[in-house]
């Protein structure tokens, strides 16, 4: 028999719910967003989903999000006592060779006194790409921008590399090299627009990848990584605004990098999946889940 389904999402959560009537398995409601406030729904399908959701989350024995505040959103919401935060945070795969600590900068031939900015991840609309192309199509030249990653934008961050000297592309690469990238840029952009409940209230994994590489972040003033600017000093928090993010940029000066920059090595502990692994484990045994967990 099937002793436990984790599922990551309320259409999964159907089955699972399935598995536990008639098969007696537990069951984990793992949940990556806040299911039923995401961008794409429409709002009869999101009344759909959150009477769904209502019927089925009682019967989990579990219940994990990725933020404290779709945490607290559930527990108010549904008057649960069994939710529980793991957040998805990144390994640690940063190289010791000094190869890397300067790749980007060397590759687009960028000057030791200039700022280079990066923004990792799917290159497509609705994630900044097109602001932040706005952005230093127009300021300092000295400010320079690497687009890293590929989606639907690519081509137009391709033109936008053609007509101004400060704004580059970079292809992906692999999972075991991408830290070693990611930490030989100044600065890290997480700007995510409120569009959604779920994107207002979630922790981007991006965020943390950047605290791991030891670089500070320029992030949307959003509640979970709001708390974590606030607490560690690790980068900048501004409103979704293209003249107060452009305005930010243009100030920010080496010596502000080195400070937040040391914040975040500091910090990095904090934000690796080693210490989120453990927490889950102990939260399923705890929960009394049967069967192996790794």
């Amino acid at each position: 028999p099937v002793s436990c389904v984790n599922c990551h999402n309320l259409s999964t959560l159907t089955i699972g719910v399935l598995f536990r009537l008639f098969d007696g398995a537990k069951v984990v409601y793992d949940a990556h967003e806040l299911e039923t406030e995401r961008t794409e729904w429409s709002k009869v399908r999101r009344a759909m989903a959150k009477l769904l959701e209502r019927c089925l989350i009682h019967r989990a024995d579990l219940v994990i999000v990725v933020s404290e505040s779709i945490a607290q959103w559930y527990r108010e919401r549904y008057s649960l006592s069994n939710v529980y935060t793991i957040h998805n945070f990144p390994d640690l795969h940063l190289s010791e060779d000094d190869a890397y600590k300067e790749i980007l900068k060397r590759k687009f031939k960028i000057r030791s006194e200039e700022i280079l900015f990066i923004y990792q991840g799917l290159i497509d609309s609705g994630r900044s790409v097109d602001l932040l192309l706005e952005i230093f199509s127009r300021i300092d030249r000295r400010r320079h921008i690497v687009f890293m990653g590929y989606g639907a934008l690519e081509e137009k961050v391709k033109q936008y590399e053609r007509d101004y000297s400060n704004i580059h592309f970079q292809p992906a690469v692999s999972p075991d090299e991408y830290l070693n990238y990611t930490q030989s840029a100044d600065v890290g952009f997480s700007l995510i627009e409120n569009t959604c409940l779920s994107y207002y209230l979630t922790l981007a994994t991006k965020f943390c990848e950047y605290l791991v590489a030891g670089i500070p972040v320029i992030t949307t003033d959003f509640p979970e990584p709001g708390k974590i600017i606030d607490l560690y000093d690790c980068g900048w928090k501004v409103p979704y605004d293209i003249t107060l993010i452009t305005d930010l940029i243009e100030r920010i000066t080496k010596q502000d990098i080195r400070t937040k920059a040391y914040n975040a090595s500091e910090s990095r502990d904090n934000f690796m999946w080693s210490r989120e692994e453990e927490k889950m484990i102990n939260t399923y045994k705890e929960a009394q889940i049967v069967g192996k967990v790794t």
